[in-house]
């Protein structure tokens, strides 16, 4: 395992953050936020431990996307591809880790030619217990995380979108859990269009309520919240609503149209929970 230690000082600092920082995030619900960060906020408002020291990138074979969107039109697919599936198969010992006092810092960096953003499959991830992992980009601007234990589901996560084609990500484990940590980067997505407008815009055909006009359907904000997004098969985009039951029990259904659902295995969907300057927006 490659570790590279920093100075005495610095660890005690930063392991005390860490050890304040899992105190907290023990009393987090389960969802995974992606952050955009305002101008008055900073990566290390999120990451307390963030430090610039990286491992070299790993590469991601490039991708032809005239091709892939013109396989689309002859199958004649109906639905919005933001981007692109890329084989990775990375794993732990691809990544490098950093030691702080009693803890890893694993660090990967990925970076996906002229990508407009960046997300990922993920096979065989087991995060110990006490452990975190963030994305972010390296412009510092977006976050999605953490990640915990809760997450995961059989060893399989999908991760939110990072806009640009350059993006790290980092897991921090006791270290006597370091060898209880597993990971598979099965797949980078490669983004081929901005990501605004699935955040923010309805076709001309429908009134957004998330606007002015909306206010006229009496400032149901409640239902506005409840509409979300699907990255359906992690590469296309679909919409969906959040229903509850009648035991408003908030088990946590999603209603969506037919043609998102045929033909695809709806376990390995991402439903983004975007924070923009901190307010939840998406």
């Amino acid at each position: 395992m490659k570790t590279t230690d920093f100075n005495k000082t610095h660890s005690v600092k930063l392991l005390a953050i860490i050890v304040l920082l899992f105190l907290t995030q023990n009393i987090i619900q389960a969802q995974v936020f992606t952050r955009i960060l305002s101008e008055e906020e900073t990566i290390h408002d999120y990451i307390p431990w963030y430090f610039m020291e990286r491992p070299d990138a790993e590469i991601a074979p490039p991708v032809d996307v005239a091709a892939v969107l013109a396989q689309d039109k002859k199958v004649g697919s109906t639905l919005d591809r933001f981007g692109v599936k890329t084989p990775m198969n990375l794993t732990e010992e691809d990544g490098a880790y950093y030691q702080l006092g009693d803890y890893y810092i694993w660090k990967i960096q990925i970076k996906s030619e002229n990508a407009k953003s960046l997300n990922f499959e993920f096979e065989n991830l087991n995060l110990p217990e006490e452990s975190q992992m963030f994305i972010y980009g390296t412009d510092e601007q977006m976050i999605h995380g953490p990640v915990i234990a809760k997450n995961i589901h059989n060893g399989i996560y999908s991760s939110d979108i990072i806009y640009g084609d350059y993006v790290v990500i980092e897991v921090v484990l006791h270290k006597r859990d370091a060898n209880k940590f597993s990971i598979i980067i099965k797949n980078a997505i490669h983004g081929i269009k901005e990501g605004e407008k699935a955040f923010g815009d309805s076709k001309p055909c429908n009134v957004n309520t998330a606007c002015a006009t909306g206010l006229g359907f009496g400032g149901l904000i409640r239902e506005i919240n409840a509409v979300c997004l699907i990255l359906r098969d992690n590469v296309e985009h679909c919409t969906a609503t959040l229903i509850n039951n009648e035991c408003s029990d908030l088990t946590p259904y999603l209603l969506t149209a037919n043609h998102c659902v045929v033909g695809k295995n709806p376990q390995n969907w991402v439903h983004p929970k975007l924070s923009l300057s901190g307010d939840l927006v998406g």
